[in-house]
């Protein structure tokens, strides 16, 4: 899937990914903003 999102990094990972923890507590996630705004408009 993230050979279609633009501004993908080496680091870039699917959100799915991550396990929901209370270790995740005040986790902080960067977006980037273009994606943001697709979502929003979506």
């Amino acid at each position: 899937m993230l050979d279609t999102v633009p501004n993908v990094m080496p680091a870039s990972r699917l959100s799915c990914q991550l396990i929901y923890s209370d270790e995740l507590d005040g986790l902080t996630v960067a977006l980037d903003p273009n994606l943001v705004e697709k979502a929003r408009a979506a």
